[in-house]
């Protein structure tokens, strides 16, 4: 007979203080939960996480991040700016950015996509290349204090075009 008390969910903060004494550079693989990265990341993927210190992240990396005002669950989303302190934060779906967070609340940054009956999907260099200059654009943005939903879209628009075909290269490579 199995205990019932063996077969319970472990709790994100447990996971969390866990994952946060893994050693730099160690890999881990995480479920996507939600679609605030989508089209990138969808529910049900699977991430390869590496833990990094808050230092060696750049503006543009997909964060996971553990968010002590959200204990049961793990945030991914991408970095738009960061100071010595704090990380700024919005998922590629979602319109509002994110609260200030802690860099201490950094588990890692994501270095592959694992889709279930798919070959891993690393972003090719021009996609983060060009990731990377949406991403600024939404830091100047956000540091001017323009919260423009024409801003927004326009780069949300873009980067669904950019990863639609980025996956219809990686589709054709097959």
């Amino acid at each position: 007979m199995v205990d019932p008390a063996a077969t319970q969910p472990i709790p994100m903060g447990v996971v969390a203080q866990l994952v946060a004494q893994l050693p730099l550079g160690a890999q881990l693989q995480v479920e996507v939960v939600s679609d605030s990265m989508r089209p990138l990341l969808r529910a049900g993927d699977s991430i390869l996480v590496e833990r990094v210190a808050p230092l060696d992240v750049q503006v543009g990396d997909i964060l996971v991040i553990h968010d002590s005002a959200t204990p049961a669950q793990l945030r991914t989303h991408r970095l738009l700016a960061r100071s010595a302190t704090h990380l700024y934060t919005r998922g590629d779906a979602c319109v509002q950015s994110d609260a200030p967070l802690a860099a201490a609340a950094l588990l890692g940054r994501v270095q592959a996509v694992l889709r279930p009956a798919h070959a891993p999907f690393a972003e090719p260099r021009w996609l983060r290349s060009g990731q990377l200059n949406l991403s600024r654009l939404d830091a100047a943005a956000l540091r001017l204090g323009v919260v423009s939903v024409g801003v927004r879209g326009l780069t949300q628009l873009v980067r669904r075009g950019l990863i639609g075909l980025a996956g219809w290269q990686a589709r054709s490579h097959r």
